[in-house]
């Protein structure tokens, strides 16, 4: 048998915004207003509080994090591109031939009419490039 938390424990506690009486358990757990508009609505916040918060917004989530690349220097060639014949640079590990991917589809064939790629696609003729 399935009862829900509000059937089990019904303790009548007062809202500490309206002062109104509610039941204290809900669906998810032990309440503390009596509705969201209470629990949303806040009074003025103060100076240190506001401080604290716009200090922790203003810095950025990846700043935290250390870069394990930062200061590493990665060795590079120079490689001459198989279509167009400009030189780029790759890593030595790579199997890189061409200097973009409008080179490497030229020397293939290039593309269809009418055919798409993942996120870009040809319409009328016009390609289109969603970013």
């Amino acid at each position: 048998m399935y009862l829900l938390g509000s059937m089990v424990n019904n303790i009548m506690i007062n809202c500490p915004k309206c002062d109104t009486l509610f039941n204290e358990t809900g669906k998810w757990g032990i309440k503390k207003f009596c509705s969201r508009s209470c629990a949303n609505s806040r009074g003025p916040r103060s100076q240190t509080t506001k401080d604290a918060i716009s200090a922790t917004l203003s810095v950025k989530a990846s700043a935290n994090k250390p870069n394990k690349n930062k200061g590493k220097e990665f060795k590079r060639e120079f490689r001459s591109c198989k279509e167009c014949n400009s030189i780029f640079s790759a890593r030595p590990s790579s199997k890189k031939l061409y200097c973009s991917t409008e080179c490497s589809s030229k020397h293939i064939g290039g593309y269809r009419p009418g055919s798409g790629r993942a996120k870009t696609g040809y319409y009328k003729g016009i390609l289109w490039i969603y970013i």
